[in-house]
C-alpha cells in the first residue's frame, strides 16, 4: 500500500544520502482508464489492472519496488539506479505494455515520468518532480516518457 511503499522509499532514500548510491523513481499512468472502465464496465477494468501489474512484475528486477500510488497510477522505485537507465527500464515497459493483449480491451498504452533522486532532497520532492514529468508526459500525447 501506500504507506508501505513511502517507508520503503524513506529508507532507500537515507541509503542513498549516506552511501551516495543512485536512486530513480518511476511514476506510471494508464492512459485514458477512465474510458475503460466507462465503455467496458469496471471488472474490464479491474482485468486490465491485473494484467498490467503482472506484465509490470514479470518484467522488474527483483530489487526494484512496485506499488499502486492511486486509481491507475503506479510507482516502480530503483535502488541504485541512475536516471539514464531508469528511462531505459520505463521505454522498455511503455513498449511491452503497448504490445501487450488486455482481454476485452485495445489499445492499452501508459505515461512515465522519470525522477532521480538528488542528495538530501525530500521524499516529497522526489515524488513531485516524477509527477510533474509524468503529467508533460500526458500533455504532450501520451504513450511516452519523460524525465524531470
Amino acid at each position: 500500500n501506500r504507506n508501505k511503499l513511502n517507508e520503503f522509499l524513506s529508507y532507500e532514500i537515507s541509503i542513498s544520502n549516506r552511501y551516495s548510491f543512485p536512486l530513480s523513481l518511476i511514476m506510471i499512468d494508464i492512459d485514458y482508464f477512465k474510458n475503460i472502465n466507462d465503455t467496458h464496465g469496471h471488472i474490464a477494468g479491474d482485468k486490465v489492472l491485473k494484467t498490467f501489474c503482472n506484465v509490470v512484475k514479470a518484467k522488474i528486477r527483483n530489487t526494484d519496488i512496485f506499488a499502486r500510488w492511486g486509481g491507475e497510477e503506479f510507482i516502480i522505485v530503483c535502488p541504485n539506479t541512475k536516471l539514464e537507465n531508469a528511462l531505459i527500464i520505463a521505454e522498455n515497459l511503455r513498449k511491452l505494455v503497448k504490445n501487450t493483449t488486455f482481454e476485452g480491451v485495445k489499445g492499452i498504452t501508459c505515461s512515465f515520468g522519470v525522477a532521480e533522486f538528488k542528495q538530501y532532497e525530500t521524499l516529497d520532492s522526489l515524488i513531485k518532480r516524477a509527477d510533474n514529468a509524468l503529467y508533460t508526459a500526458k500533455a504532450n500525447g501520451r504513450d511516452r516518457v519523460v524525465k524531470a
